[in-house]
């Protein structure tokens, strides 16, 4: 939940190069309408030999905020 209540999760992936990328939409009612909205996640990973995997996650704006991306990268130890 994104805290907009109940709603409704569809994914789907694809290769991207050697980059899987996992594409999410969430579907939710707008809390002041009523109206269906959408708001979708794309989350990349990728590798980097010999012991990083990287995931980028951009967010799309919701109710006229702003997108966000960020980047996180695991490291082996």
């Amino acid at each position: 939940m994104m805290g907009r209540g109940t709603q409704v999760q569809k994914s789907k992936t694809a290769w991207d190069g050697d980059k899987l990328v996992i594409t999410t939409v969430h579907t939710f009612a707008n809390l002041e309408t009523g109206q269906p909205m959408t708001s979708e996640v794309k989350q990349t990973l990728s590798i980097e030999p010999p012991t990083s995997m990287i995931v980028e996650t951009k967010r799309s704006g919701v109710l006229g905020g702003p997108s966000s991306t960020t980047r996180t990268v695991f490291r082996k130890s």
